[in-house]
């Protein structure tokens, strides 16, 4: 069991919607290995989203546990969880969040800026991110001057500028055309095959299947678990 990384036992996250309190995660079990490229797919509205803001301890559950190596995370403080995210956890979104009046490199940084380290160490892990990304020499554009494809990369460098143990990607290819959305893919692959445990959001079958486990959600709940 020393090689489980994240452990979710009986999670449940209901919002209150006026009156009515709507389940979006029914008593969902989940185990993650370190190393594993996992793919969570399903239709919209199916709480793919909402389990991977619970796994990213950007949200809490509502009941159940969820343990990272071990150790359950509804105990830590806001600071402490805030921390822990910035250390273990590399967050991809579809929709990039880079900063746009900050260059490339800049924005690799951000995750840096709350770690005690000086400005030579911060710049040198941005330019080692952006090196893996294949985006080095475009450490001095803005983010308006770059394709989505680009600014994908880029986004996935800042998730890896502080070596994190979990990558959470959300949609991550949503709003690119295919061919570039295989690139990114590609990128993932490579970074599974270095060691890192990635969690992937998907509704497309055929990028889930690039993944080593696919895990089905239909309705709040996991298929077959």
């Amino acid at each position: 069991m020393s090689n489980i990384l994240i452990e979710a036992k009986n999670i449940r996250k209901e919002y209150e919607m006026g009156e009515e309190k709507v389940e979006a995660i029914k008593n969902m079990s989940l185990k993650v290995k370190e190393g594993e490229f996992i793919s969570i797919i399903g239709p919209s509205g199916s709480g793919k989203s909402t389990l991977l803001h619970i796994l990213g301890c950007l949200d809490l559950p509502s009941r159940g546990e969820y343990l990272y190596k071990g150790k359950e995370i509804s105990t830590y403080s806001d600071d402490q969880l805030s921390d822990f995210r910035n250390r273990e956890i590399g967050f991809v979104f579809q929709f990039f969040y880079l900063l746009p009046r900050e260059n490339v490199l800049e924005n690799v940084k951000l995750p840096l800026l709350y770690r005690d380290t000086t400005e030579k160490i911060r710049n040198d892990m941005a330019m080692k991110a952006l090196e893996k990304v294949g985006m080095k020499k475009r450490k001095n554009h803005l983010p308006t001057e770059l394709s989505g494809g680009e600014r994908q990369r880029v986004a996935i460098a800042r998730a890896l500028v502080g070596d994190p143990n979990l990558i959470l990607a959300d949609e991550p290819t949503g709003n690119l055309d295919t061919k570039t959305g295989e690139s990114i893919i590609s990128i993932f692959e490579e970074l599974y095959k270095t060691g890192k445990t990635i969690i992937m959001i998907t509704h497309e079958k055929e990028l889930a299947e690039k993944a080593e486990k696919i895990v089905k959600i239909r309705d709040g709940e996991i298929e077959g678990g």
